[in-house]
């Protein structure tokens, strides 16, 4: 994955480096529960709902596999930028511009939320107590980018 822009925000005490999203796969269930992610970071979009991180060719085909039937499994990492937002400030920055409070005590590490920032849709991870990952459309990099105070 190579890096798009990285730098330090002024915004807040965070590191920013936005990417390439690489592999992701949307993981969607008409029925039963979902397969063994083993090896995956599978994230809940909404019910019966994933995006399913690092779900490469041969990951998919199995996950594929294992729900022939209920459900199906298609790449989007295409079309996404990923930001890696390193620092304890991460949560101050998503909140610039943004209609979701990040510091709410209810948005625990493991969580994912959907939120729009300066009017791009964005899906936060919060991965650490220091760590987040921002996905969004690939298009607006330059406009993130911007809002987060980072030269390109």
């Amino acid at each position: 994955m190579t890096d798009l822009i990285a730098g330090h925000t002024p915004l807040a005490n965070a590191a920013i480096t936005i990417a390439s999203a690489g592999d992701i796969a949307m993981l969607v269930l008409w029925e039963g529960d979902a397969p063994d992610l083993a090896g995956l970071t599978a994230l809940t979009y909404e019910p019966n709902r994933w995006w399913l991180i690092g779900a490469g060719g041969e990951a998919r085909a199995r996950i594929a596999a294992a729900i022939a039937g209920r459900g199906s499994v298609t790449p989007v990492g295409g079309g996404f930028a990923c930001a890696t937002l390193a620092g304890p400030g991460w949560r101050e920055v998503l909140m610039h511009e943004g209609l979701f409070d990040a510091e709410s005590p209810t948005f625990r590490v493991g969580d994912c939320a959907a939120t729009v920032i300066a009017h791009v849709p964005v899906w936060i991870h919060a991965a650490a107590d220091d760590l987040a990952r921002v996905w969004f459309p690939v298009s607006y990099v330059g406009a993130m980018a911007h809002v987060w105070g980072l030269e390109e």
